[in-house]
């Protein structure tokens, strides 16, 4: 809920600082935080991060990408004009 607020807030280091929290305190994201965060860096234009979260989430957490997920990672690459 917190990250998805980040997200509608545009606060992207914040919602990519809560996620580092968790990773840091061995609480491993579900598919809806990474979402949520992949979203707070397509509202902020950062392809690079959006790309690499989607990338990372099933790679080291095992975590399968939703359409969610994917829609916001090409909305992040569409902002950014790196489409």
């Amino acid at each position: 809920a917190i990250i998805s607020k980040c997200a509608k807030e545009r606060l992207v280091d914040k919602a990519l600082g809560l996620l580092k929290r968790m990773i840091n305190q061995n609480v491993t994201p579900d598919v809806v935080v990474f979402g949520a965060v992949i979203d707070a860096c397509a509202h902020a234009g950062q392809y690079v991060s959006a790309m690499s979260l989607l990338n990372d989430m099933e790679d080291k957490y095992g975590v399968q990408p939703n359409e969610k997920c994917y829609n916001s990672a090409i909305s992040a690459c569409e902002k950014a004009a790196n489409w």
